[in-house]
């Protein structure tokens, strides 16, 4: 017998329903079940058992996914195969979620924009958000594969990954849209470094005092301090959308050359330069990032300009630049005690993010350069 077939499905949790008289959505992935299935897929009888491979393990931080493979009776009716995305529950990752509102924002994403981006993204057969309740279906991307953060990016994989990035922010430069409810954030990154950093910056110091010079330590410190005041004063410029967790990890590479973006939980509006310098400092170690990061940020800005985009002045992209590595590094600092890093691949994947965060905040001479910005 398959892992979920209609002979078990009354031995899992049932038809449990919502005040709406909606099928709620499991908790975890091991609650999945036919009677959900079928009430979010559309579908009735014809489904009768599924497979559920975890994608979770070391990927992603605030929530479970996992591919399920659906068996019909008879000629299939629907997908083969489609993603599934379920909040994940443990205390100091809800708390981030909440911080972000990360399921609204994704659940808003697959249901308004997702569309209008022009980058590629699943289709989603359906969102669930509700108070206390997520989920996504989405159409699985195979035979796409996942980057690998941890190992860094495959020849190629930065450049076709920028160049379609950079069409979005062109596409979406200071559009009117932006304030639009359904995209307009107001930033938290200040709020989270206030409120963890003082409980974090023990833990990191532990964690990576024997990885990355003193004066990294000292240039986010003194960062976190400052962080509200440099969001208040300096402007670089007309928004655009951004992805925010613009990394390998949240990028399926296609056999076709395209790439499909998806963990859409931070989007809003923002400078399409935070992107670049997210994935650059946390994808790329030391030596790779040193030799190849003004070519990746020319590249953007050359993909962006091909896109329609205006063009950046060189000196001042640079600038820009670096201070986005500073507020990605700070940003994972602050949340070094709180995102869920328990297995294996996960500590490898956060140890390689920060250290090579850090290291590019000191070869950067980071803090100076913001310094200089806040006048």
């Amino acid at each position: 017998m398959l892992p979920g077939t209609a002979d078990d499905a009354s031995s899992r949790r049932g038809a449990v329903v919502s005040e709406d008289g909606a099928v709620k959505p499991p908790d975890t992935l091991d609650d999945i079940d036919l009677p959900w299935l079928r009430d979010a897929m559309g579908c009735s009888d014809e489904l009768i058992a599924f497979d559920v491979q975890s994608l979770s393990d070391g990927v992603g931080f605030l929530g479970l996914t996992g591919r399920v493979r659906l068996h019909y009776a008879g000629s299939p009716t629907g997908p083969e195969s489609v993603v599934v995305k379920l909040r994940r529950r443990a205390d100091d990752t809800e708390l981030m979620s909440q911080y972000w509102d990360a399921w609204a924002r994704e659940a808003v994403f697959y249901d308004e924009l997702a569309g209008d981006v022009v980058v590629r993204v699943p289709s989603a057969h359906h969102v669930t958000n509700r108070p206390g309740e997520f989920a996504l279906i989405l159409e699985d991307g195979a035979p796409a594969v996942s980057g690998d953060q941890v190992a860094g990016p495959a020849p190629g994989q930065a450049e076709v990954a920028i160049d379609a990035i950079a069409s979005m922010h062109a596409a979406w430069w200071d559009s009117p849209r932006l304030a639009e409810p359904a995209i307009h954030r107001v930033s938290t990154t200040a709020r989270i470094v206030g409120d963890r950093f003082e409980e974090a910056f023990p833990t990191l110091r532990h964690r990576f005092g024997g990885r990355v010079t003193e004066k990294a330590f000292e240039d986010i410190e003194w960062f976190a301090g400052e962080i509200a005041r440099w969001r208040d004063t300096v402007d670089f410029g007309p928004p655009t959308l951004i992805h925010t967790d613009f990394r390998l990890d949240n990028l399926l590479f296609h056999p076709d050359g395209g790439v499909i973006f998806v963990d859409w939980q931070l989007f809003g509006p923002g400078r399409g330069p935070r992107d670049i310098a997210n994935f650059i400092c946390t994808n790329l170690d030391p030596p790779e990032r040193r030799a190849r990061e003004r070519g990746l940020l020319t590249g953007w800005n050359d993909a962006f300009e091909r896109s329609g985009g205006q063009r950046l002045d060189d000196r001042l992209l640079w600038e820009e630049y670096v201070a986005w590595v500073l507020v990605s590094t700070l940003t994972y600092a602050a949340t070094v005690t709180a995102l869920d890093d328990t297995n294996e691949r996960g500590r490898a994947l956060f140890d390689a993010m920060l250290t090579r965060a850090l290291t590019a905040t000191d070869d950067l001479d980071a803090a100076s350069v913001v310094a200089r910005q806040l006048g």
